[in-house]
């Protein structure tokens, strides 16, 4: 249905139905990875600019002995270029080995319930078309971001940088400025990618947890088909059900059979349009939304779903008995939150519609269901059934499924086949799964890009901290004859070591406040592709925090031990 108008359809385009919700999700790990290639390129920069401060007196030899402006910025791009193509090519062979990781940890292709559109290729390889946007990629990167360091050499003075060639001489103010910028960039953004790593790890680990409000261990699905040319009444289809279930509870290792349609964890194909008694038709649909589910009596507890108020199913719930259905919690929540629903009535379809009313008579826990997101809201689940549904709404009942309560060890599919074939040679069984595989799977686009996420955090974290660290090794480098002095005049190394950690500080500081604002900009953009992302809360960005932290004073401590170590008289003599 479509929900801007409540009596026309919406048929989706083929490509979207094989996508459906990937999109958003596609979207997060591209944005995942233009950070991690941000931080990369800042880095880059960092770095180049970090190798021409000190060549400048090379640069300025080089324009003094008649280089134009133009012939250094050249050398400088081609030099750029060269060291992001060479990085390219190491990162392609890494990713070759990596690549086969990573596809094992991917979905499979199949759904849920083990099928799959096998027949249709959509699986991602390292191609000539991959290879070629990388180098194109990182050539761009290379040019974009060489750029600032070629400039700079190309603008060298001579007299200043004859001035400062000695080993005493420090940074001046605007070089400083300009690397520390690069490095409040790259810990900016490494402060975005780890809160979002921690969010998405509290959301994954969420939904994993979340139960599915029936049990799934030991518990194997089938599904069978009871045809009309074979079974042409409702009658003829139960006994034939009735039968394969009894032949089935005599089997070797199981402890109990049950019939349900759909599969238990379906839900996409299995909406039920429903109203209310007493509540008023929503709009503009007129109707709600709830997943169907058609068992036969015992179904819930062979499933261990909790019976929450009221009646299981019985043999009494024929055709001819008055129609009744169980609902799930959240739905007698929704409609009777201070009453029992127990003998309240619910409207298959539109209240103004000819379809029967039901009676309720049973309420059960809630379950969860591996839907389509485009189904919009659904308030819980509506059991009919089975013998009453036979005749009421066969169509809907072309595909039965078994489920199994076994002992895990003795019962295989051709044990199945065989009993289903004593019981009646007209139903086949096909499409088994484990529950508890299923429901394992049912996350694993999820998890996977839980691991990619994390895994960019991870690479932006080691990249933020290398540039920190190469920011301050050029300047104790640079400052090595005023560490000398400090010494000769009685400073400790201790104080020596809290000065570079101070400049330490003070970026992640700025990197960290920056780092907030890129998080808030980066949650508005994921929740506006993935609506049920929640925002980071105070523990996402404390652990952000320390995990930064932790890498930043790493990144502090070597050089300044460097600086702590300094002899005054070796300093003092260099000059």
């Amino acid at each position: 249905p479509n929900p801007a108008n409540a009596r026309a359809a919406y048929i989706p385009p083929l490509r979207e139905s094989f996508v459906m919700d990937l999109r958003p999700k596609i979207l997060v790990i591209i944005g995942a990875a233009l950070c991690a290639l941000l931080i990369a390129a800042a880095n880059f920069a960092g770095l180049l600019l970090a190798r021409v401060i000190d060549r400048e007196g090379e640069f300025a030899l080089r324009a003094a002995l008649g280089a134009s402006r133009g012939q250094i910025v050249r050398q400088q791009l081609i030099q750029a270029l060269f060291i992001a193509l060479v990085g390219t090519a190491l990162g392609l062979l890494v990713a070759s080995f990596i690549t086969p990781a990573l596809f094992a940890l991917s979905p499979e292709g199949a759904d849920a319930t083990g099928s799959a559109m096998r027949e249709f290729d959509y699986a991602a390889r390292l191609d000539l078309p991959v290879f070629a946007f990388a180098a194109g990629m990182m050539a761009l990167v290379g040019l974009g971001f060489g750029l600032l360091p070629a400039l700079r050499a190309s603008r060298t003075d001579l007299r200043g940088a004859m001035s400062v060639t000695s080993r005493g001489a420090t940074l001046d103010r605007s070089a400083r400025r300009l690397l520390g910028s690069f490095v409040v960039i790259e810990l900016a953004i490494a402060a975005a990618l780890l809160t979002a790593s921690v969010t998405a790890t509290q959301y994954f680990r969420k939904l994993i947890e979340e139960p599915w409000g029936f049990e799934t261990k030991h518990r194997l699905a089938f599904s069978v088909t009871v045809p009309d040319r074979f079974f042409p009444t409702a009658t003829a289809k139960q006994n034939a059900l009735e039968t394969s279930l009894a032949q089935l509870h005599t089997m070797p290792g199981v402890k109990s059979a049950t019939v349900v349609s759909p599969s238990p964890m379906d839900a996409s194909w299995t909406l039920m349009l429903f109203n209310a008694e007493g509540a008023p038709a929503p709009e503009p649909r007129g109707v709600y939304t709830a997943y169907s589910r058609v068992p036969v009596p015992g179904y819930f507890q062979s499933m261990g779903q909790a019976l929450l108020q009221g009646r299981d199913f019985n043999a009494g719930d024929t055709a001819d008995a008055p129609l009744v259905c169980i609902i799930s919690k959240s739905i007698a929540q929704r409609f009777w939150p201070k009453d029992s629903p127990i003998g309240k009535r619910i409207r298959w379809g539109r209240l103004d519609g000819t379809r029967p009313w039901f009676t309720i008579v049973g309420v059960v826990g809630d379950m969860k269901a591996i839907a389509d997101p485009r189904d919009g809201e659904v308030l819980g689940m509506i059991a009919r059934p089975l013998a009453q549904m036979l005749v009421h709404a066969s169509t809907l009942l072309d595909d039965i499924t078994f489920v199994l309560h076994t002992d895990g060890r003795s019962v295989n599919e051709a044990s199945i086949r065989a009993a289903l074939a004593r019981a009646n040679v007209n139903l086949a069984a096909y499409n088994f799964v484990s529950l508890e595989d299923a429901a394992a799977r049912s996350r694993t686009t999820e998890r996977f890009i839980f691991v990619l996420v994390s895994a960019f955090g991870l690479i932006g974290l080691v990249l933020a901290a290398v540039g920190l660290y190469g920011l301050l090794a050029l300047q104790v480098a640079r400052r090595e004859r005023e560490f000398g002095i400090r010494s000769a005049l009685g400073a400790t190394a201790r104080q020596i070591i809290q000065l570079i950690a101070r400049q330490g500080a003070m970026l992640l500081s700025l990197g960290f406040t920056a780092g907030a604002l890129a998080t808030y900009g980066v949650v508005r953009l994921v929740k506006n592709q993935w609506a049920e992302m929640p925002a980071p809360n105070l523990i996402a960005c404390i652990c952000a925090a320390i995990v930064l932290g932790i890498a930043v004073m790493i990144a502090c401590w070597l050089p300044a031990r460097r600086a702590a170590r300094v002899d005054p008289v070796i300093a003092l003599r260099a000059e």
